[in-house]
């Protein structure tokens, strides 16, 4: 498996800390991680994460899986929007679950003004 999308985003929380909106990727510059994901390439598989999407709810967590893989257990939120602009941004809307120890941790982070990153990915080829 390879990452094929990755950046640090800030996110903004409502007020209830369970919704977070904001810039998850970049495309067409270098990110905060020194990689470089081409507009083309970005395009390509938010349209791909859409049509998961349209499916099936998509979980994340909190960290990166050590194994390459979520576990259902480690999940912390449901992407429920990612959207591809022309502008060099993906942004999207994440809704924190509301009784999942990765979500809490998530949730207390945030309480406490902790900037949390965004990393999106996918297996595929470069």
């Amino acid at each position: 498996m390879q990452y094929l999308i990755e950046n640090v985003g800030s996110l903004q929380a409502n007020k209830a800390k369970r919704r977070l909106t904001g810039v998850l990727a970049i495309h067409g510059k270098l990110n905060s991680n020194n990689r470089f994901y081409s507009s083309g390439l970005m395009e390509r598989e938010i349209s791909r994460l859409n049509r998961l999407l349209k499916a099936n709810p998509i979980l994340g967590s909190l960290d990166h899986p050590d194994c390459g893989e979520d576990k259902l257990s480690n999940s912390s939120h449901i992407v429920e929007s990612i959207q591809f602009n022309h502008d060099g941004t993906v942004t999207g809307s994440l809704k924190l679950l509301a009784q999942s120890p990765s979500a809490n941790l998530a949730k207390e982070l945030i309480t406490e003004n902790v900037k949390l990153g965004v990393s999106l990915r996918g297996t595929g080829s470069l």
